[in-house]
């Protein structure tokens, strides 16, 4: 009979469609994944790692220490270059109980040249440096959020601008946020030399009575 013999048609017809669909969709899943993997598997030409580090002498200075490991051929850009690359920059997004004490600082020294491709001068280093940000803890718990920024290039092709996250904190040592100068109390007469930080924590015991008699 006609009719069986066309919804015979139309059903396989329509079988076929849906599993073409189906391969279709299964051989994009596999081209994406491999992609990915391909993407996942490639190494960075620039590793950072960041730490936070006490400063020795100072217990009221912290370094956060970006390390950097650059590959051959690749340049990581300075804080100084404007107009050209992505300048290394540090941004501040929580800071609490803590200071910047002076501006970020890229060592060893970046060497500057003149370069063609974006026209201008430019400062980086290579192969291995270390940005470092100083803070002068202001007492009680602190608190340093935020990322640093930079940019790569070798001759060829340039790395997006890259993000480093940190988030540090922790408690000031006791004796910080005491006034400088001498005591308010008007028991004690001024002092004729330079503060030192155990007579400052003499202010909260017992022992500045005898030292200041």
């Amino acid at each position: 009979m006609v009719i069986p013999i066309f919804f015979r048609t139309f059903a396989s017809s329509k079988r076929d469609m849906i599993s073409k669909r189906y391969t279709l969709f299964y051989l994009l899943m596999f081209a994406c994944a491999l992609t990915f993997a391909q993407v996942a598997g490639m190494k960075s030409p620039v590793n950072v790692q960041v730490a936070q580090k006490a400063v020795s002498g100072h217990d009221d200075l912290v370094d956060i220490v970006f390390t950097f490991a650059i590959s051959d051929g690749w340049h990581v850009y300075g804080p100084d270059n404007n107009g050209g690359p992505t300048p290394m920059t540090l941004t501040m997004e929580t800071l609490e109980g803590a200071k910047p004490q002076g501006a970020l600082q890229l060592s060893p020294t970046p060497a500057t040249v003149e370069d063609p491709v974006f026209g201008c001068q430019v400062t980086y280093v290579e192969h291995s440096a270390k940005a470092t940000q100083r803070l002068r803890l202001t007492g009680g718990s602190w608190k340093a959020q935020g990322y640093l920024r930079y940019g790569a290039c070798n001759d060829q092709e340039c790395m997006p601008p890259t993000n480093v996250e940190f988030e540090f904190r922790g408690e000031s040592p006791s004796g910080l946020g005491l006034p400088s100068g001498r005591p308010s109390s008007p028991t004690c007469r001024p002092w004729t030399q330079p503060q030192t930080r155990s007579r400052a924590h003499c202010w909260a015991s017992s022992c500045w009575a005898s030292w200041a008699a």
